[in-house]
């Protein structure tokens, strides 16, 4: 259950603090402390299944792996949480798909052999984990 908030944000008396959204950047964000539904666009099946390992030993649900950026997008009308994006995908950059994912308030990161210089202005300041990347730093960018 959502707790509601008042027009301030806040948290409406009586209502448990735990169990109220958190608000950042305008978008109202799942509770903390509880599983996300987290999406993984990635084209290596090795590192997806990786990646997938990580997420579900970290207590979270992986709704589903995608390949492609047309499968991404596909996905994100399933109740995404949070996303873990490649930047090159098996039909092109994965741009649309953070666009996609920004539009709604869904955070992402993106986790990728790619530079960094190579996103667009736009998603310049969305988390970049650059491949090869060591386990401990996709759990610190999942969501509490």
């Amino acid at each position: 259950m959502i707790a509601p908030l008042a027009s301030n944000g806040a948290a409406v008396l009586g209502v448990d603090p735990a169990a109220r959204p958190m608000v950042r950047d305008g978008c109202v964000r799942g509770r903390a402390g509880m599983a996300k539904r987290v999406l993984i666009v990635e084209d290596d099946p090795l590192i997806a299944f990786d990646l997938q390992a990580i997420v579900e030993d970290a207590g979270h649900e992986v709704v589903s792996v995608c390949a492609s950026r047309r499968d991404g997008l596909a996905e994100l009308g399933r109740g995404i949480d949070f996303a873990l994006l490649d930047v090159d995908l098996t039909d092109g950059k994965s741009f649309p798909v953070a666009q996609a994912l920004r539009a709604q308030c869904i955070p992402f990161v993106f986790v990728s052999g790619s530079l960094r210089s190579e996103l667009p202005a736009e998603l310049g300041a969305v988390p970049f984990i650059a491949k090869p990347y060591a386990e401990a730093a996709i759990v610190r960018a999942l969501p509490a």
